[in-house]
């Protein structure tokens, strides 16, 4: 027998988690990092179809990185007893929710929808999980609530290659398709589909499936009589829950949707009766799609993204405005998967970065929808819109394009909805606004890991670190840094994420150190673009400028903290500068509709930048060519120190901003 204080393989054991018939989880510790490592009985290990099992949950486990899944950290073998590290996950099973009733409708959906997510990817990979069921979901408590998926012990591969032989059963028969009870070799990601609904159906009901029947009974029972509809036991589940329960527990595999086409049920309330002319095979037969597929989850986004949604209606212009890196497309990608099904004409998603006016712009979506080149571009797009099923057209960056409103105002979005991402608003008619705010990040002071982990910078910085190292967790000794990390770069998604890329060579509070110091290691090594380094998306930003508010981003820098229009009016050499100077409090304005400037209050109004922002606004301030005025240069160490001086005679007779050494 183990016992707490043994150690296997660097883990030492604290304490019991779980044991049963195969073996006992342990919580385990190893350099102040927590993780729960699973044993086998030797004897059971050395059967070979149990090892086999056990081998494969391993391999499974290392290989995928899906939020939903959870990841085996480290593995091997101790005294003939094979074991697995694996994160450890804090919350109850839905077996554990479920046993207190029925839960609400709402909570069932979002649940089950992030777990038909993890399938998809799942199947996506060859791999058929053939065991879903209340036990095998746990909730994530220090995660966001997040519902991952355990045990992939029996799931298999689609190379056709069973761990058992036919005939033999595999699987828990209250939640296995038919097709499961007949030993099939040729089993497909339905089943997995099929136990979703199984378990959809016994969260919305408080009542087990197929209660007290024998096995054979129960193979009759699933091919020839259907799950009742969960509204005859439980009033309060809609009728669309009913459809999509009938749905996912189709006797027949052909007649099932796939794990894409069930989260999309679970979300939306669609199912084939109630999208006229959609077939009920292997998947949703959605509207067409161009939009790029979100990477992993809307960490921090999800209510946002359907309210969005919700909000695309006929005729409806939204643009998700924020400043660089703030993760408008990866939310706009979001909200095009959600609303997708909504539209017949699909979704089209237009990349605008390219484009300089409303001639390029309407150019690139013409290209999109596949008309042919015209002469004159923004009419062909309005006819070509006319002529289409209603459609959801997606433009991205439109920031690009300055007189974008000159194309929107000549197409009619009556049948239509378009959502746009912009660092600015189109200042089109009819335009709703949705600000992209940060991720939030954790308070000053915060070192607890489970703190730490609730605040949504903190799990995408570690959705991102886990695809790199896959063992990063947070511990007693990194959870400061971590928080501090996030907070440093302001809740910056893309900062985020282009930090945590560096952790499979830097630890934590290094990383922090070398952020602290220069922000040009928040690059990807790998990629191009705007979106390869934080630096690279301001510049962006940057270039949209007009000089006068170029050299007023710059002078932002000059103010420690925040500021209003009176100190700018006091501190800005405008006068001195630009021959035909604007106001301060236009170019103000100006930084604020760009996204560049953020206003900390209402009563009175001040302004601050982000620290991310303040940075790349103080490196142009200090380069004597990043902005040339009318009576020579606009930045530069002299320009600085003309501020200096102009800031601490203002404050001599004026308290309230601060002056940045």
């Amino acid at each position: 027998m183990r016992a707490p204080g043994e150690v296997i393989g660097g883990w030492t054991l604290v304490e019991p988690l779980g044991q049963g018939g195969m073996g006992t989880v342990w919580l385990v510790t190893r350099d102040g990092a927590e993780a729960a490592l699973k044993t086998i009985h030797p004897h059971l290990a050395r059967h070979p179809a149990t090892r086999k099992r056990f081998d494969r949950e391993v391999a499974l486990g290392r290989r995928l990185d899906d939020a939903g899944l959870v990841r085996v950290l480290d593995s091997g073998e101790d005294a003939g007893e094979p074991w697995m590290a694996m994160e450890r996950v804090e919350g109850p099973t839905l077996e554990d929710l479920w046993e207190t009733g029925p839960l609400p409708e709402a909570e069932v959906r979002a649940m089950l929808a992030e777990v038909a997510d993890t399938l998809v990817t799942l199947h996506d990979h060859g791999i058929v999980h053939r065991d879903i069921k209340p036990q095998n979901l746990i909730r994530d408590d220090r995660a966001g609530h997040r519902v991952r998926i355990m045990d992939l012990g029996i799931a298999r591969e689609d190379d056709r290659t069973a761990l058992t032989s036919t005939g033999q059963f595999i699987g828990s028969t209250r939640y296995a398709a038919p097709e499961q009870f007949q030993g099939s070799r040729d089993l497909d990601g339905r089943v997995d589909v099929y136990a979703l609904g199984v378990v959809l159906f016994e969260l919305l009901t408080g009542t087990a499936a197929y209660a007290g029947l024998s096995v054979p009974a129960l193979y009759l029972a699933k091919h020839h009589d259907p799950l009742p509809a969960p509204s005859s036991i439980e009033a309060e589940v809609s009728p669309e829950m009913d459809a999509v329960v009938a749905w996912l527990t189709a006797a027949a595999p052909e007649d099932r949707p796939s794990a894409r086409g069930a989260a999309e049920a679970l979300r939306t309330g669609r199912t084939p009766d109630t999208l006229p002319g959609v077939a009920a095979d292997t998947a949703v037969r959605l509207p067409p799609s161009n939009a790029p597929q979100p990477p992993n989850e809307a960490i921090g986004r999800h209510a946002q993204a359907q309210a969005v949604a919700q909000r695309l209606v006929p005729g409806a212009l939204v643009t998700l405005m924020g400043t660089a890196g703030a993760g408008k497309t990866r939310l706009a990608a979001e909200v095009a998967r959600l609303a997708r099904g909504g539209w017949d004409g699909g979704v089209v998603w237009v990349d605008c970065e390219p484009a300089t006016d409303a001639v390029a712009l309407a150019e690139r979506v013409a290209a999109t929808l596949g008309s042919a080149a015209s002469a004159s571009p923004i009419a062909h797009v309005g006819a070509a819109l006319l002529a289409r099923a209603p459609t959801l057209l997606v433009l991205d960056n439109l920031e690009q394009v300055p007189d974008a409103r000159d194309a929107l105002a000549a197409w009619d979005r009556a049948g239509h909805a378009v959502l746009a991402t912009s660092r600015a608003p189109t200042g089109a008619q009819g335009e709703r606004l949705e600000i992209v705010e940060p991720l939030q990040a954790p308070t000053l002071g915060s070192v607890e890991p489970a703190d730490v982990a609730r605040y949504p910078a903190v799990q995408l910085f570690l959705e991102r670190a886990r695809r790199v190292r896959p063992d990063f967790v947070l511990t007693e000794s990194n959870a400061s840094a971590v928080a501090e990390i996030v907070r440093v770069l302001d809740g910056l998604p893309l900062a985020i994420e282009l930090a945590a890329s560096r952790v499979a060579a830097l630890d934590a509070p290094k990383l922090l150190a070398r952020i602290q110091r220069s922000s040009r290691i928040l690059r990807d090594r790998a990629g191009t673009g705007r979106h390869a380094a934080l630096d690279a998306a301001l510049e962006a930003s940057w270039e949209l400028l007009e000089p006068q508010a170029r050299a007023a981003l710059a002078w932002c820098a000059v103010f420690a903290g925040a500021f209003d229009a009176d100190d700018a009016d006091e501190v800005w050499p405008l006068f001195d500068t630009f021959d035909d100077a604007e106001e301060p409090v236009d170019l103000l304005e100006t930084l604020l509709d760009q996204s560049l400037l953020v206003r900390t209050g209402t009563e009175p109004v001040r302004f601050t930048l982000l620290r991310s922002i303040r940075a790349f606004a103080r490196e142009r301030l200090l380069d004597p060519d990043a902005v040339e005025g009318d009576d020579g240069p606009a930045t530069g160490p002299d320009v600085l120190s003309a501020l200096q001086e102009r800031l601490a005679a203002h404050l001599a007779v004026r308290s309230g901003a601060d002056l940045a050494r």
